[in-house]
């Protein structure tokens, strides 16, 4: 009776582990039906009017699957990375849409306690939170459909990487799926995916030779430029202005809010005039109202993609840009003056303050 209860227990734990592991398949699997994308990152890149971007994405995803993973940049206050190619060289770079400032999967934990300590101060509040992303590939929407130049190419893609940060339960399913993989191979077939989900974020192609733009004003005061490269300098310059202007890279133009100038304004640079190179270039699209509502409906169709999307919202942001593009550059183009935003600027802070 001994061996036969002994046999009997044995058999038993062999069930129960056998019925555990079942359980265990099963709800990987209902998790993997409902937890939201379930496609593999290389099918929701698809850049079809822009073959060259694509096939950097190409090189980016085929170095992640060799084991050249994207390396997380120590600077800022959010989650972004370096991506390289299979080589190692740095080929762009990736900010996920949930490890920016304030995104759920932040790595840097000052915007976290930001939010939890101090939500009074949380933002500015002209922004849209945990859609920076998509501002990202929207300025270099804008700079593009100005002919301005000053931003390097951006889109939205979506990326799988170890090197990402993942919730433990994401890391977990992706365990269980390999498991399953290995131990019943016909079940975990049937997964819509195996390994962790890809996340969607900002790729913006990596410049090589640049550096911060402190160093080179800090540089330009102590050695002035030459004539030819003043010039360049103030074109490019001017050319930013513009498009923190219809972009409104800042919240000093809503009146009420003073705590956000452009940091730019203070350079001898923004006193000077616009050239009438930059007016030639700017001023017929600004002032065709039709190039205006292109432009308004290609960043629809950009903005729309996010779940989080608002359309009264981004109307509201739509009638502001309108604004910034007829009011702000008909004047300051028009009457050729480049330092009245300084002079706004401190007119407003001892109006408020």
């Amino acid at each position: 009776s001994g061996a036969l209860s002994g046999g009997l227990f044995t058999f038993l734990c062999i069930y129960l582990c056998f019925y555990s592991f079942l359980v265990q398949i099963v709800l990987i699997c209902l998790f993997s039906h409902f937890s939201g994308h379930t496609g593999h990152a290389i099918d929701m890149n698809t850049f079809l009017d822009d073959p060259e971007f694509a096939e950097i994405i190409v090189r980016a995803e085929q170095a992640i699957e060799c084991g050249v993973l994207p390396e997380r940049i120590s600077q800022g206050s959010s989650g972004s990375y370096f991506v390289k190619d299979c080589k190692g060289k740095t080929i762009g770079v990736f900010k996920p849409k949930s490890e920016e400032p304030y995104g759920h999967l932040n790595p840097k934990w000052t915007k976290y306690f930001h939010k939890i300590c101090c939500p009074c101060c949380f933002g500015r509040g002209c922004l849209v939170p945990n859609q920076g992303y998509l501002s990202e590939a929207g300025a270099c929407l804008v700079d593009d459909k100005l002919g301005l130049g000053v931003v390097p190419k951006t889109k939205v893609v979506w990326l799988v990487s170890e090197t990402f940060n993942y919730s433990a339960i994401d890391r977990a399913k992706s365990r269980g799926k390999k498991y399953a993989l290995e131990k019943v191979p016909k079940v975990a077939k049937k997964f819509n995916r195996i390994g962790l989900p890809p996340k969607v974020g900002s790729f913006q192609l990596f410049v090589e030779g640049y550096k911060e733009a402190d160093y080179w004003l800090r540089k330009f005061e102590a050695d002035p430029l030459p004539e030819n490269t003043r010039k360049e300098f103030q074109s490019q310059f001017e050319r930013l202005v513009i498009l923190d202007y219809v972009i409104r890279n800042t919240g000093i133009l809503w009146l009420f809010d003073c705590s956000y100038p452009f940091h730019w304004a203070w350079l001898s640079q923004a006193q000077v005039p616009f050239s009438q190179e930059t007016r030639d270039l700017v001023l017929p699209r600004i002032s065709d109202m039709n190039f205006v509502q292109d432009l308004c409906e290609d960043l629809h169709e950009l903005f729309k993609t996010d779940k989080g999307f608002d359309k009264a919202t981004f109307e509201n942001q739509m009638s502001v840009m309108r604004g910034q593009v007829r009011l702000h550059f008909n004047y300051l183009i028009c009457h050729n003056f480049s330092g009245v935003y300084f002079r706004i600027w401190k007119k407003t802070k001892l109006l408020f303050n």
